[in-house]
Parts: C-alpha cells; sequence; structure tokens
C-alpha cells in the first residue's frame, strides 16, 4: 500500500513500516537501508525521511490504519489512563499517578502547547510590605 497518489522507493516504504510498527526513527532507517553509518548519520537521515511530506503522509495512512484495525480512539485511551490513574491513587502509587497524567496530556496534545494565547499565565503584580511588628523601644 503506497501513500496515495505518490510514489514511496521501496525502501521509503520499509522505512515507514518499521517507523510505525515502534522502532524508532533511527532504527527504522537502519532496517531500511541497510544499517550503514553512524548513529548520527542514521539519526539525521531519519528525520530528513520524516520530513519528505511523501513519508509523513504514508506514516499517517499507516497509522490510521492501525487505528482502525484495532479499534483505538483517543477517547477509549483517555478512558483506559484514567482508570490507570484511579488505580495508582488507590493504591497510593503517585509514580503511576503522574505517568498515566501525563500520558493522558501527551494523547490530548497537550504536553507541548499549541500556540494558543490562553494557555499563556495572566502576569499577576504582587506588592509585599514589610512592617516592623516589634515593640518600640521606650
Amino acid at each position: 500500500m503506497a501513500a496515495k497518489g505518490h510514489k514511496l522507493t521501496p525502501k521509503q516504504e520499509t522505512f515507514a513500516r518499521k517507523y510505525v510498527e515502534g522502532g524508532s526513527p533511527m532504527h527504522a532507517y537502519r532496517e531500511a537501508f541497510g544499517g550503514k553509518g553512524n548513529d548520527r548519520t542514521c539519526a539525521t537521515q531519519a528525520q530528513r525521511l520524516l520530513a519528505l511530506p511523501v513519508v509523513s503522509d504514508y506514516i499517517a495512512e499507516l497509522r490510521a490504519d492501525v487505528r482502525k484495525d484495532h479499534g483505538v480512539t483517543v477517547a477509549g485511551l483517555l478512558l483506559e489512563l484514567e482508570e490507570a490513574r484511579q488505580v495508582g491513587k488507590a493504591e497510593g502509587q503517585a509514580s503511576a499517578m503522574v505517568a498515566a497524567t501525563m500520558a493522558k496530556a501527551k494523547l490530548a496534545g497537550l504536553d507541548k502547547g499549541d500556540g494558543d494565547e490562553s494557555d499563556v499565565p495572566t502576569p499577576v503584580e504582587i506588592r509585599v510590605s514589610v512592617v516592623d511588628a516589634r515593640k518600640p523601644n521606650a
């Protein structure tokens, strides 16, 4: 299955599939292109591939297929994560609660901010006056 209306090379297609299967970009690059080069070179080349619209579009198509095939929805994942957070809370496992909360934020796209000005806190001016409350020496 190639990207709609676009031609991918066999190596680009393999890269995209390996990336979607859960490999890091660098590992997907190594598998698709024969593992040549050092880590830095492979990581750089992988990022270049990810920046190509034909590759990123194909990755989006593959991910959509995975979500459809497995019945994965954002709402369903959020419910599961909330259940995990509640279990962590009941068990007194703060790290499990934090992990579930952060996963929910990431899934909802709230972990990076979206540039919405409403996310920026309003500056507040706080004035502190220090008064000597000791009794004066008479």
